[in-house]
């Protein structure tokens, strides 16, 4: 819980110095299960904070390395 209240504490941080604030966020194993990796309570935790941070006014970003293919996709699941 430390590691989690440090990074929410600089992202609000941030966002009181900046007025505004964008949030980048990865797609794969951060907003949407990966295969490989297990880490299903991470991505609730994370997604969970996104909107949060979308209700109060922060700009959300997808920020992934996937192909293009997969951008509808993406955009449906974040939807």
């Amino acid at each position: 819980m430390e590691i989690q209240n440090k990074y929410v504490k600089r992202l609000v941080d941030e966002w009181l110095a900046h007025s505004r604030i964008i949030l980048a966020v990865d797609f794969d194993s951060t907003l949407s299960p990966w295969p490989t990796i297990d880490n299903q309570e991470d991505i609730e935790k994370c997604i969970k904070l996104v909107k949060d941070c979308q209700t109060t006014g922060c700009y959300v970003v997808i920020f992934t390395a996937c192909a293009p293919e997969r951008y509808s996709e993406i955009k449906k699941y974040c939807s």
